[in-house]
């Protein structure tokens, strides 16, 4: 049996489309739904947890209920989940980190696959998919919290929301580094597969040893970008539903899930009545846009150090030179650059 393959995220790196269509197309893998890896893993709560347990569940072969013949017990398992709640800042790290700590108790054996996607890109992502699940409130109150309005939260164990922290991709890979060993760890780029798809998906199979015809593969996008218009009226109707996300407003709850508002927009949200696509550029101000840049350069300059990544080529924010601070790598030596 081959090592498990665990793919941790991020979110908004192309991961429904990877769970939808290339993970469940490998054949010498099985690829595990989230329901199983939510009932296995994510849902226990910390103190009733049994790693033995969850990893005879995931690992456990056996006849395929759709096709029929046997399943391979080799598994792959993919939730953005398993990185933390963007939404919640990872709730200061202790879930992302518990969730590591977590998968290396279960599959010590693991290889892990993590996607990255530029940061002054995915916190505007991320922004969105706030307002898709429920949220309410402008991106600046988003990122800064109630700062924003002069309400100093000197606590923020107690009150989770976005933290910027959440997005130090060095910080976190390194962390599933010391678990796991750095040649155990995989870092792939989402621009490279923006750029070009099955080129990336080539590279992912051939390091990773998957088999799957790429070329079968459809060329369908799975979620479509809000447009202007429709983000505003999402963020309008969400002040009547009480679901899906913690850190919002709701004036009335009159409507049932932030479901119902999504089957209703989508349709419009496709059609030119949703107005121009909402891009980074039109979310970020330009004192946010510095404190990214800031914020992350020196972390990703260690981080395309250690994995060879042309992360300036894709325009993440990179340091001159990497920062002697960051996370420990005793013993570990700096691999040659690797195709993304």
């Amino acid at each position: 049996m081959s090592a498990p393959i665990v793919h941790i995220g991020y979110h908004k790196t192309a991961t429904t489309w990877l769970q939808t269509h290339f993970f469940p197309a490998v054949r010498n893998y099985r690829h595990a739904g989230k329901a199983a890896l939510e009932s296995a893993i994510l849902n226990e709560h910390a103190l009733a947890y049994d790693p033995a347990d969850a990893r005879a569940r995931l690992l456990r072969g056996g006849t395929d209920p759709v096709q029929g013949g046997t399943t391979p017990a080799n598994v792959i398992l993919s939730h953005e989940a398993f990185s933390g709640t963007p939404h919640l800042g990872g709730f200061q790290g202790f879930y992302s980190t518990g969730m590591a700590e977590r998968l290396r108790a279960t599959l010590p054996d693991a290889r892990i696959v993590v996607v990255l996607r530029n940061q002054l890109e995915s916190i505007p992502a991320t922004y969105k998919q706030y307002v898709r699940v429920g949220g309410t409130h402008g991106i600046e109150r988003y990122l800064y919290g109630p700062n924003l309005h002069g309400m100093a939260i000197d606590k923020p164990r107690k009150m989770p929301g976005f933290s910027f922290e959440h997005f130090n991709y060095d910080r976190l890979i390194g962390f599933y580094e010391e678990l796991f060993g750095h040649d155990r760890v995989f870092v792939f780029l989402y621009e490279a597969f923006k750029a070009d798809p099955r080129a990336f998906l080539r590279d992912m199979a051939e390091r990773l040893g998957l088999d799957v015809d790429v070329d079968a593969l459809p060329d369908t996008a799975e979620n479509v970008a809000l447009g202007r218009a429709t983000l505003t009226l999402t963020r309008l109707l969400n002040h009547f539903t009480a679901r899906n996300i913690p850190d919002k407003r709701c004036v009335l709850n009159v409507i049932p899930s932030h479901i119902v508002i999504r089957r209703l927009l989508d349709p419009i949200n496709r059609t030119p009545l949703g107005g121009r696509r909402v891009l980074a550029r039109d979310l970020l101000t330009a004192a946010t846009r510095q404190r990214i840049e800031q914020h992350y350069a020196p972390g990703n300059a260690r981080l395309a150090a250690r994995h060879g990544l042309p992360l300036g080529a894709y325009g993440y924010p990179v340091a001159d030179q990497p920062a002697a601070d960051g996370p420990a790598h005793a013993g570990q030596t700096v691999p040659a650059a690797v195709s993304v």
